[in-house]
C-alpha cells in the first residue's frame, strides 16, 4: 500500500485543504539482485586428512544490498555464517560446502560450492615390477614398481635411509651377499604404505681355476688321462690343442678327461669352470710332449713294435727288389722294379661291446683287394704274451672289412676295473701274394 499526500490549489493561485490519497498494489515483490560471494580457494581443494576444513569468503568490491551470507554443507539446511566458516566433523570421504550472500528480505546470491574430500586410510604396498633373480650375478640390479594415481614413492636398501625414488629405481656396484631392497608410497593426503621389500643375493666372483691331475712334461704313449676338481656344483669345459694355449674352442667335459690319438709333438690341456650362474673362472693348462720311447718294445718273431703314432703305421714285410743290372748291347731289357705291397690299414679304432661271458671288439679296416684280413689284438707293453684275441675276414674286393675280435672273460675282467692299452696288428694277405702288416694303437676303455 502507498499513501501519497496531495495539495490542491486554484487557478488564481488560491489553496484548497490538504488530502490524502491511498493505493494499494498486489502482486510479488520486486527482486533485488545480489552478487555472489568471493570465496578464497579452488572449486577442489586437495585430499586432506584433516577432519575439518575452513573457508574464507566475502562480498565483492562495490557490491549492495548483502546483509549476510549463509552456509550449508552437503546439502543440509541453510544456516547463517561468517567468514572464515570452519566445517568440522567431517568423515572419510567427499564433501561439498557451499556459500551464499543473503539481502533483505529473501533476496539470496547463487550459491558458490567449494569440495574437500577427506582420506585417512594408507594406500596399500607398491605393486612389484620387474626385479633380479633370488640369485644373481648383475652387480647394478634394478626395480620397477607401481602404485596409486598421485603417489610419492620413498626407496632404501639394507635398511638405511628412506630417500625419494622414482620406478625404476637402480644401483651400480653393489659387492657381493645378500641384499634387501624396500619401497613405500604416501598418497596425496599425506597417509603412507607398509613397505614393499625384496630380497635377493649377489654372486659375481667366478669359481677359481681347478685342481688339475695328470701327466706333465714328456710322455713316451700317444694318450693321457687328465683329473680335476673344483667349485660344487658348477660345470666344466676342457680343450686340447697343439698349438697356442689359448687357442680352439671349448667344450663340456668332465672328470676324468681321456686324450688319446695324440701326434708326436706338444700338446696343451686346458679345463676352466662355470658356476650355476655363469661367472667363468680361470683356467688350468697341463702341457704334455708325446715323443718315441728310448726303445720300442718287441713283437712275436723279433720284429719291432710300432711306434705309438696316433694313425696307423705300416711296417711292409717284403722289401722292394733290387734293379736289375744295366744291360749291355746283347743283353735284354732290364726287368723293372717291383713294387711294394699295399698293406691293409685300420679306418676305425676298436670298439669293446662286452657281453655276459666275453668282450668282443670290432674293427674296421681297408683293403687295397680281394684277399684276407687277420686282425691280431694284443697288450700294450707285454708283445710276448699271448694274444688278446685273432680274428680273420675274407675279402672279396677292396673296400673295408668288418672283423670282429671276441676276448675271453679275463680281460672282461681286468675292463671292468680299468682302461685298456692294446696293439692292433692287421696282417692283410692278397689272393696270390704275400702278407704284409700295419700296427696301430688304441685304448679300450673301461666298461663297468
Amino acid at each position: 500500500e502507498i499513501v501519497a499526500p496531495i495539495a490542491p490549489q486554484s487557478r488564481l493561485g488560491d489553496r484548497y485543504p490538504d488530502y490524502r490519497i491511498g493505493y494499494t498494489f498486489t502482486g510479488p515483490p520486486p527482486q533485488v539482485s545480489i552478487a555472489a560471494p568471493q570465496v578464497a580457494g579452488s572449486d577442489t581443494a586437495p585430499p586432506q586428512r584433516s577432519r575439518s576444513f575452513s573457508v574464507s569468503f566475502n562480498a565483492p568490491e562495490g557490491a549492495e544490498g548483502v546483509t549476510g551470507f549463509e552456509c550449508s554443507a552437503n546439502d543440509s539446511g541453510w544456516s547463517p555464517c561468517s567468514s572464515p566458516r570452519e566445517f568440522t566433523g567431517l568423515a572419510d570421504g567427499t564433501h561439498q560446502l557451499r556459500i551464499r550472500a543473503a539481502g533483505s528480505g529473501s533476496a539470496r546470491s547463487a550459491a558458490v560450492a567449494r569440495t574437500v574430500v577427506v582420506d585417512n586410510a594408507p594406500p596399500g604396498a607398491p605393486s612389484a615390477g620387474s626385479k633380479p633373480a633370488s640369485r644373481s650375478r648383475e652387480r647394478a640390479p634394478a626395480f620397477a614398481f607401481s602404485g596409486e594415481s598421485g603417489a610419492s614413492f620413498d626407496c632404501r636398501l639394507d635398511g638405511g635411509s628412506w630417500a625419494p625414488c622414482t620406478s625404476p629405481k637402480s644401483f651400480g656396484s653393489l659387492p657381493d651377499g645378500d641384499h634387501t631392497f624396500q619401497v613405500r608410497q604416501t598418497d596425496l593426503a599425506g597417509n603412507t604404505s607398509e613397505a614393499e621389500a625384496w630380497n635377493w643375493s649377489i654372486d659375481a666372483t667366478p669359481p677359481g681355476a681347478p685342481v688339475v691331475n695328470g701327466p706333465a712334461g714328456s710322455i713316451t704313449v700317444d694318450h693321457a688321462t687328465f683329473t680335476f676338481t673344483g667349485e660344487p656344483g658348477g660345470q666344466f669345459e676342457c680343450r686340447l690343442v697343439s698349438n697356442a694355449p689359448d687357442s680352439g674352442p671349448w667344450s663340456p667335459c668332465a672328470s676324468p678327461f681321456l686324450a688319446t690319438g695324440l701326434s708326436y709333438g706338444i700338446h696343451h690341456f686346458s679345463v676352466r669352470q662355470a658356476d650355476d650362474l655363469g661367472n667363468t673362472g680361470e683356467r688350468t693348462v697341463r702341457t704334455v710332449s708325446f715323443s718315441p720311447p728310448a726303445s720300442l718294445p718287441t713283437m712275436p718273431g723279433g720284429d719291432p713294435a710300432p711306434e705309438p703314432a696316433p694313425g696307423p703305421v705300416t711296417a711292409p714285410v717284403s722289401p722292394p727288389a733290387p734293379p736289375a743290372p744295366a744291360a749291355g748291347p746283347n743283353l735284354a731289357p732290364a726287368a723293372p722294379a717291383a713294387s711294394l705291397p699295399v698293406p691293409a690299414t685300420v679306418t676305425s679304432a676298436p670298439e669293446a661291446r662286452p657281453s655276459a661271458r666275453s668282450v668282443t671288439v670290432e674293427t674296421t679296416v681297408s683293403a687295397p683287394g680281394p684277399g684276407r684280413v687277420v686282425v691280431t689284438i694284443r697288450s700294450w707293453g707285454n708283445p710276448d704274451s699271448k694274444p688278446l684275441c685273432r680274428a680273420s675276414s675274407r675279402v672279396v674286393q677292396a673296400g673295408t672289412a668288418s672283423v670282429e675280435c671276441r676276448m675271453g672273460s679275463a680281460t672282461r675282467e681286468t675292463m671292468r676295473r680299468r682302461a685298456q692299452r692294446v696293439v692292433v696288428e692287421v696282417t692283410f694277405t692278397p689272393t696270390g701274394g704275400q702278407p704284409v702288416t700295419s700296427r696301430s694303437s688304441a685304448i679300450l676303455p673301461r666298461r663297468r
